[in-house]
């Protein structure tokens, strides 16, 4: 089987029958499957994103004179034409303020040396302290970190709520990059830095990038 474990024999048996609604284009099909116990998706799923590396991001807003920022996990590009990106916060976080009012916000992507920023953005520090490090600026009034690895000041075009959070998803109007490709990432729960950092320009053009 390689280097992979197989899936444990103990997960099967929490399984159970069921139907799957599946949504395609404008019908309706009803599909028949075996589905885990909810609770045991809940923790393999979160087991299985721990194995999930990313790049560190916070988004900042500015919304009736108050800075927010946050630390996110939830963020990916949707699309370059039109360019779009999109970001999923917990409704219950002061962040969704500004962003459910329409207030344009930044996604920031960290550089290798910025862990404690991070920190400062997911409860180490609160309110306007969460500025007190980087260089923060501001692009018509939206605030983004000047000297992170990347910043993509969008505007609200879209909204949807599932569960717990909301998807906001914003088209780029601004976008700023730093020219030494290092940035912050994090797996399973721990913050890492990249083996090498590289020159901007010895980056694969984007013909050559996976899709």
């Amino acid at each position: 089987m390689g280097k992979y474990p197989r899936m444990g024999a103990r997960l099967v048996k929490k399984r159970y029958r069921c139907r799957a609604i599946l949504l395609i284009g404008q019908g309706t099909f009803t599909l028949k499957g075996h589905f885990m116990d909810q609770t045991v998706v809940t923790e393999q799923m979160r087991l299985g994103l721990r194995r999930f590396a990313k790049a560190v991001m916070v988004v900042s807003a500015r919304h009736d004179g108050v800075r927010y920022a946050m630390s996110v996990t939830a963020c990916s590009e949707v699309s370059l034409n039109p360019p779009t990106m999109l970001v999923c916060v917990n409704q219950a976080t002061s962040m969704h303020i500004p962003l459910a009012a329409g207030a344009d916000f930044a996604i920031n992507m960290l550089h290798s040396g910025q862990e404690q920023i991070s920190r400062n953005c997911s409860g180490a520090k609160r309110g306007e302290e969460r500025f007190s490090e980087g260089d923060w600026q501001e692009d018509d009034g939206t605030p983004f970190l000047a000297d992170g690895q990347a910043s993509f000041i969008c505007s609200v075009v879209n909204r949807a709520d599932h569960g717990t959070h909301s998807v906001f998803i914003g088209e780029v109007r601004a976008a700023y990059t730093a020219e030494i490709v290092d940035p912050l990432v994090y797996v399973d729960g721990r913050y890492l830095e990249p083996a090498h950092a590289l020159d901007a320009e010895d980056s694969l053009d984007a013909e050559d990038r996976i899709d």
